[in-house]
């Protein structure tokens, strides 16, 4: 199974966003949010460093877009703890819930019908008999396959 990258999540409700109608449009501010973003991700849950190559100006257009908060040159993207919060809950109830599941699932698969003589059609519980000999189950009434006892 090919392993997944990291990945920083951008939607696309941003075009229409009047956070981002200063930005959007801007190619450098756009792509220094996005710089920005990638990075805060990578360093969550602490703050990041604003990147060297990322212009002044569009800094000051993301800081007066109440998009990042600066402090020194150490910067936070707006609402992405709680974006990753939210998305770390909805991980944790869909972890809990497939547990629950599978744990009911093999504890009444154990104690099914269906799975009662599972052993037997695994060669475990058969008796074992002399060379020709034919058994049958003592469960289900049907001939047992004949184990060849070496002695």
């Amino acid at each position: 199974m090919a392993e997944r990258a990291p990945y920083s999540r951008v939607y696309w409700g941003i075009v229409d966003d009047p956070k981002f109608s200063t930005i959007y449009d801007d190619d450098h501010h756009l792509a220094a949010w996005l710089r920005m973003l990638v990075v805060a991700d990578q360093s969550y849950p602490t703050s990041a460093q604003v990147p060297a190559n990322i212009r002044r100006a569009s800094v000051k257009a993301l800081v007066d877009a109440h998009l990042i908060v600066v402090t020194g040159r150490r910067f936070r993207i707006v609402g992405l703890d709680a974006e990753r919060e939210r998305r770390s809950e909805s991980a944790r109830n869909a972890a809990a819930l497939r547990w629950q599941s599978e744990r009911s699932a093999s504890a009444s698969d154990a104690h099914s019908d269906r799975n009662a003589n599972g052993l037997l059609g695994r060669g475990r519980g058969l008796v074992r008999e002399k060379k020709g000999e034919q058994g049958v189950s003592p469960l289900e009434g049907r001939p047992l396959r004949a184990v060849v006892d070496p002695t």
